[in-house]
């Protein structure tokens, strides 16, 4: 239902063999005035029925309640995201609460983009680069509208990376594909060292550089 609701983005696996690739499996009819929860729920119905399979029909209460509960999301669903749990959406926190997003687990987290491989040990968040593979991103499951960030970074010394802030997901014009756009705290370890300056991933670039301040020696 929720998929039904907010939409399935690729790249997905079929049988474990299929790979598609395009930016956009399914969309979202959260947001089609002209088709009501009844509506979703005979579709729903038919296709659960169809081939051969029986299943219990669903009425419009049981997309309601999945549309409340999921009232927040912004984004489409990826293959791999714990989102698709039953559990994920009893887990989202209440309107005025706060929600620790890294807390023992990445359930808060769907990675997009390329394919860096992220864990959680002892309570800190390692990434490792894979050569020649787009960029890769570790993005909340969810939009928040209020949020308080704090982190140190220790990276490679030949590496760029960032932190992305107020940012969400578009299509691409040249490739298709869906990607990461929006505010990016920078990380940059080279003699140039313009970590914290702030970057517009996939847009207009830099927005406000360090060109113009002085370099402190961190010794």
């Amino acid at each position: 239902m929720r998929v039904m609701l907010h939409g399935l983005s690729g790249p997905i696996t079929i049988n474990d063999t299929i790979k598609v690739d395009a930016p956009m499996i399914m969309p979202g009819l959260a947001q089609n005035p002209t088709i009501k929860d009844k509506d979703l729920a005979a579709i729903a119905t038919f296709i659960r029925n169809s081939w051969g399979n029986q299943a219990t029909p669903l009425k419009a209460d049981d997309f309601k309640k999945a549309r409340e509960a999921t009232k927040d999301r912004a984004l489409p669903y990826t293959e791999n995201e714990p989102a698709l749990s039953s559990a994920q959406t009893t887990a989202q926190p209440s309107d005025g609460e706060w929600v620790n997003l890294i807390d023992g687990n990445l359930d808060h987290f769907v990675k997009r983009g390329g394919k860096v491989e992220y864990e959680l040990k002892a309570g800190i968040l390692i990434g490792k680069t894979r050569p020649k593979t787009p960029n890769t991103f570790l993005c909340t499951a969810k939009n928040y509208a209020d949020f308080e960030l704090e982190y140190e970074f220790k990276v490679a010394p030949k590496l760029n990376s960032g932190v992305q802030i107020r940012s969400n997901l578009r299509e691409d014009k040249k490739t298709g594909l869906l990607r990461v756009w929006g505010y990016q705290c920078e990380i940059d370890p080279s003699e140039r060292a313009w970590s914290a300056g702030n970057y517009e991933e996939g847009g207009r670039g830099w927005l406000a550089c360090l060109y113009f301040l002085e370099v402190v020696d961190p010794r």
